[in-house]
């Protein structure tokens, strides 16, 4: 009966009942037997027929109680099975219907398994999987080995790394860049390596274009500022030039004409300035090419900063009596400093006052000694600086009204001044208001070596 029950639910067939009936049922109902005649022989009351029957009864039962308890479990053990088997297929179907690369493979390089996503990125097929002919390290360039085998050492170190980025080679003999994000998976001397693959190719070619176009554009862009210095530096070089020529043949005309000194001497003192403005603009030129090099030196001396600074101001007022340049808190300080840089970092930002100062008649130059250094400042009241120029003025050929032709200049006056002073051990710095002025200054540390 119970057989027959057990065949009924499936739990076991024919061959199944035979193969129990002679590995447990016989056995244990002979052992109950067995067991309950020894009963009956302690028993003499009662006979021989009574006591076999009850005997064999009673193993049967015992053997029917094993078998079911056998069955129990059995059927659990089914139960857990089928239940693995689902988990195991939803798995599957997970791991075969992800929209991202996700691939198995050991530590040889032999990959495993893979799903068609990870497939279609490098190209191969479902058959190359199943014939073992994919292999990671066979597809790693030999300019990214050493990555791989950082990323190995990890992965058996930690069981597990952050994504990293690598190019791989497809079947077809492309590269595709890929991120991966593996980790370990297994026992101890059964572990193998299962990771997620993403490709990036797309967007490292669109990062190599934009890269190859901002380098064009910047080229352009140098391109545009050299020509706009040639012609700068054309115009610059070439008013001073015209202006000697000019002087010169009138010379030639005074001296054909028995030499007026009355009418010579102004226009020597006009070739005499052209060449002097020749000289400074071939001078900066000089200059910016010796800071580039790093070879601008500097011939440190002790000296009172404001006698110095009084001739700058007597220098640049003769050249323009139009403006009142006043001096305050003047001090006589010792400083050791290039006495002939710092003068021409003073000029520089005089000139700039009265340039940029048209009309206005006042600039006013003030010392200031404070926490151990020299502070100098010149202040105008002319157009100012817009605010959105001011973060470039320091800048090499940056000329804050470079669309006004009122005002010339190659750009390199701020620049230079700004690299004598940080080669003395100092700051430089600006307070600007367009339509108001501005205020120029620098510091230097009394104790320089």
């Amino acid at each position: 009966m119970i057989f027959f029950l057990l065949k009924r639910d499936g739990l076991l067939n024919l061959n199944q009942m035979i193969w129990h009936m002679n590995r447990y049922i016989l056995p244990i109902s002979l052992v109950g037997i067995l067991l309950c005649f020894f009963i009956y022989k302690s028993m003499p009351a009662i006979d021989l027929t009574t006591g076999l029957f009850i005997s064999t009864t009673a193993g049967w039962l015992f053997a029917s109680i094993l078998l079911f308890k056998f069955v129990q479990s059995n059927k659990k053990k089914k139960e857990t099975e089928s239940k693995i088997k689902i988990t195991e297929q939803q798995l599957r179907r997970i791991y075969h219907s992800a929209t991202i690369g996700l691939w198995i493979a050991d530590f040889e390089g032999q990959v495993v398994e893979a799903n068609h996503i990870f497939l279609d990125l490098i190209g191969y097929n479902r058959s190359d999987l199943t014939n073992g002919v994919i292999n990671w390290k066979v597809m790693t360039p030999p300019e990214c080995l050493d990555i791989t085998q950082q990323i190995l050492h990890q992965l058996k170190t930690d069981g597990l790394c952050l994504p990293f980025e690598n190019d791989y080679i497809r079947k077809d003999g492309k590269m595709v860049t890929l991120v991966l994000g593996p980790s370990l998976m297994g026992h101890q001397g059964q572990q193998q390596i299962i990771a997620y693959a993403l490709d990036v190719s797309a967007k490292k070619d669109m990062t190599n274009n934009h890269k190859t176009e901002v380098a064009q554009l910047t080229t352009k862009f140098l391109q545009q500022k050299k020509d706009e210095f040639l012609n700068l530096a054309g115009h610059e070089l070439k008013t001073p030039v015209t202006s000697i020529k000019v002087s010169i043949q009138m010379l030639g005309k005074q001296y054909r004409k028995h030499m007026d000194v009355e009418k010579v001497l102004p226009i020597v003192d006009l070739a005499n300035k052209q060449v002097n403005k020749l000289t400074s603009i071939v001078d900066d030129l000089l200059d910016v090419t010796k800071i580039q090099s790093g070879k601008m030196q500097l011939n440190k001396t002790s000296y009172i900063f404001n006698q110095s600074l009084k001739e700058c101001i007597q220098e640049i007022q003769q050249q323009a009596p139009e403006h009142e340049i006043i001096l305050e808190n003047d001090h006589d300080t010792f400083i050791m400093a290039d006495q002939l840089r710092l003068e021409q970092v003073i000029i520089n930002l005089l000139t700039n006052a009265v340039k940029y100062s048209p009309g206005k008649t006042k600039i006013l130059v003030r010392t200031l000694i404070e926490n151990s250094r020299l502070k100098c400042s010149v202040t105008d009241v002319g157009i100012g600086i817009p605010a959105d120029k001011q973060a470039f003025i320091f800048d090499r050929y940056f000329r804050a009204h470079e669309s006004s032709p009122r005002f010339a200049g190659l750009g390199l006056g701020l620049f230079i001044s700004s690299e004598i002073i940080k080669q003395h051990g100092g700051s430089i710095g600006l307070s600007s208001t367009e339509g108001e002025g501005s205020e120029f200054w620098f510091s230097l540390p009394l104790k320089l070596k």
